[in-house]
């Protein structure tokens, strides 16, 4: 059973930002749907992800989902859809996924979700990555957050290293 599911978004932002590996490290085996490989092979994904999935690393499974029992809000795409199903077959997965309307679908089903700045704070707090510094990758990214938010994982990063001195 995987212990996360991953739709596009985060993956993608992650292999962008060579933050991908702490995936394994942080959730164990990590499943993706089919329609989350087509996205990212798509030719309008940036090349370094399109290069990146002509090689999966083991850690990483396609998995076909089952049907959702119903049809969630029409402006959830395939790939969105079919990793909420794929974490729905497997209750303890927890489905990483950015999407706002995806998330609180996803909540309204009982999943655990969190996303790509979640994912970054989780490796930051186990000293996998330099936060600071990975944020400033995403930012040379098409990736959008509050600023608010990003202010306030740089402070509780801040507030982590200075107990852990």
């Amino acid at each position: 059973m995987p212990e996360a599911v991953v739709d596009t978004t985060p993956l993608n932002y992650l292999i962008c930002i060579d933050a991908v590996d702490v995936l394994p490290t942080l959730y164990g085996s990590i499943w993706i749907p089919p329609a989350v490989n087509a996205e990212l092979c798509h030719p309008k994904a940036p090349e370094r992800v399109r290069e990146w999935v002509r090689s999966l690393p083991e850690w990483l499974q396609i998995k076909e989902p089952a049907e959702l029992p119903y049809q969630p809000q029409a402006r959830l795409g395939l790939g969105e859809r079919q990793a909420i199903s794929l974490a729905l077959a497997s209750r303890s997965a927890l489905l990483i996924i950015d999407d706002r309307d995806a998330v609180d679908f996803a909540r309204q089903l009982g999943l655990a979700t969190i996303g790509t700045l979640g994912v970054l704070d989780h490796a930051a707090a186990r000293n996998l990555i330099n936060l600071p510094a990975m944020l400033q990758r995403l930012r040379e990214t098409t990736f959008r957050a509050p600023g608010r938010l990003v202010t306030l994982l740089l402070k509780q990063d801040a507030d982590r290293k200075s107990k852990d001195k």
